[in-house]
Formats: structure tokens, sequence, C-alpha cells
């Protein structure tokens, strides 16, 4: 339900692993993450753009607790390399080294169950001083090891005079292909996509700029960032020399965000009015949401079955409701029952006295 990540450094923790993964599969140095409370997924520096959130949100808060791994790809003698990963001064930096083909770096979230939802990230793609026919592949994209679903953000830097940004969804290899405001290699640029059912669009600088309804994928994966030489014809000859991929930093957000109650040890008393509310996001946040309750883990009741997606909703807690301390609330589009979310933490529901 939450997946948010903020890169703080290192830690020398090891899983001694023998063997290269087909994708990813090798955690070499666990990388250490503090947990934002909503809305911001993997933040190495500054506060992105929030799409469609509301100003006065707080999903930019942090607390605590989640990780990441630098991985291995088996792909010629696993030279996706863990050491060529590093963090320093709030980047994350992926270097090629030079002159060599298929070599780089990646790092993948030890999170498995990613789906629908908007996703953004603010990427330099690594610069060299070679021809035309020289350069890397600079990558963010989903991933799914089962099925080999995908949707990958690639920019090739032997096009980087071209201004252009590859998004490609798989199996099929259905390209589309948006031009940039600059070239990729000397500035910051952020790209994204919103994931729906039957659609994925894609975004530069938070601006549409494609649609793609072939291939769309509908399984749960992995969310993946690597920086690597490919072949001559995706991405060229390697470059001459070192070149270093830097992320600033990678958002994530379902399409509802239950934001209250969310936190641990929220008290609702029997007969008091209660606002409920929720960040949205993408073109679910025009449709209606119905707002449950739950209790233990199973439905409870319907609290409403067609709210207005304002994010807000205030709720006057039933008398009859039993005392307890295993609420939670789950708000879901009326467009689909995937796009939804849950509060984090139970609440209470206490007797008025």
């Amino acid at each position: 339900m939450r997946n948010i990540l903020l890169l703080v450094g290192f830690l020398s923790l090891l899983f001694s692993p023998s063997v290269c993964g087909l994708h990813g599969l090798v955690l070499a140095d666990v990388l250490t993450y503090d947990n934002f409370y909503d809305g911001i997924d993997w933040s190495f520096t500054s506060t992105p753009s929030c799409p469609g959130a509301p100003s006065s949100s707080t999903q930019c808060g942090y607390s605590s607790n989640s990780r990441w791994a630098r991985t291995s790809w088996n792909w010629s003698s696993c030279s996706l390399s863990p050491t060529l990963a590093s963090a320093s001064n709030g980047y994350l930096y992926l270097q090629v080294p030079g002159n060599l083909q298929q070599k780089g770096a990646q790092i993948e979230s030890f999170r498995s169950d990613y789906w629908y939802g908007s996703y953004r990230v603010r990427i330099k793609a690594g610069a060299h001083s070679g021809t035309t026919q020289q350069g890397s592949v600079n990558s963010f994209f989903f991933y799914n090891t089962a099925t080999g679903q995908e949707i990958d953000v690639e920019i090739l830097t032997n096009e980087h005079e071209s201004k252009t940004v590859h998004f490609v969804t798989h199996p099929g290899n259905y390209e589309k292909i948006c031009s940039l405001p600059a070239d990729p290699t000397k500035t910051f640029i952020e790209y994204g996509f919103d994931w729906y059912k039957t659609t994925v669009k894609y975004y530069v600088n938070g601006v549409k700029c494609d649609e793609e309804t072939r291939a769309v994928p509908s399984a749960k994966g992995t969310i993946i960032l690597n920086h690597r030489t490919g072949n001559t014809g995706w991405g060229g000859n390697p470059p001459p020399v070192v070149s270093t991929m830097s992320v600033d930093y990678v958002w994530h957000a379902p399409f509802v965000l239950v934001i209250n109650p969310d936190s641990s040890g929220i008290v609702w008393t029997k007969g008091t009015s209660r606002t409920i509310l929720w960040n949205r996001y993408g073109d679910v946040a025009s449709s209606p949401v119905t707002i449950e309750l739950w209790k233990g883990g199973v439905f409870y009741q319907t609290i409403h079955a067609h709210a207005s997606n304002t994010g807000t909703y205030t709720w006057v807690v039933p008398s009859l409701l039993p005392v307890a301390s295993n609420y939670r609330i789950k708000i879901k589009s009326t467009l689909s029952k995937d796009y939804y979310d849950f509060s984090n933490n139970d609440f209470s529901i206490k007797a008025l006295r």
C-alpha cells in the first residue's frame, strides 16, 4: 500500500550470493532508505513535483525504514556490477566504464508489488566526449520477472543532440518517442508515466507527450534504475571514458492514497464527526470513489458508495459500531476496483462517555 524511500547511504550488509540471477536476483550490498509518509518514493536530494497533489498535503514528510539493493544481472558475466552504483550529496550515481560494451550499474527495489499509479523520475543522463556513434542507455523501468512485462523510460546518449526519450512497453517492444526541452546529458529532466489498466500515459517535465494502449502490463513487479552500454543498434558503441547517470529522485503514488486515518494510535469516538482524507492522482482524480470501513482485515460496511472525489469526506461515526481497535479505511475509484488504497495502520473506535 505504501512504497516510499529516501536514500541516505549504504550499509555493509551482504547476502553472500555465489551466482548471478537472471534479472536482479543477486543482492550484493544493501542500501538503506528512510520511508516517507506518503507519495514520495525515492528522493535522493530535493522534493519532486507531486502531480495532481493538493498543495497543502503533507505527503513529503518522512519517517523510516524501507530498503533497496544494488544488483547484478546475468548478462555477459554479471556485468551490471554493484560496485558501479553509489550515492553521495543526495544523488544516486550509476556508472559505465569507458570502452567496454555491455557494462554498467543497476539498482532495484526490494518491493515487488508496484502496480497501477503515477511514476516520475528526475535524471541527468551520462555524458561523454565521444562521437554520435558512441553512447550509453540510461533507464528507469517497471519490470515483472515472470511475465516479462515492462514499462521503460530509456535515454540514449548517442542521440543526445536529437533531444529525445524512448518510452517502451513489453512484450512486443511498442515504442513511443517524445521530444525533450534540452540535451538530456546537460541537465536534469523529469520523465514519467501514469499506468492504467488499458493505457500508459507518458510525461516529460509533467506534460503529457504520448500514450500507449498496446502491451499494457497487468502484473505487479519491481522498479529498476540502470545505466549500461547496450549494443551498436541500441545506444551505440561504448563511450571512450567513464560515464555517470545521476538520479535526483523517483516518485510513485497509487491513483488513490489514504492520508487520514493513516498513522498509528488514532482513536475516533462514536457519534462524533471525523474527516477522512485522501490524495488522488491522474485521470482517476475526476471520478467518484467508494469509501469502505474494514475491521480485522475483513470488509465491514460501506461508508459512502459514490462520494465526490474531493479528497475529503466528513463521517459521523455510527453509534452502533462495536468498540474495537482494528478498523481501517479503504478508498477505491469507481473507474476500477484495482485503483484503491487502505489506510496504513489500524485505528480505534471508542464509546462516547
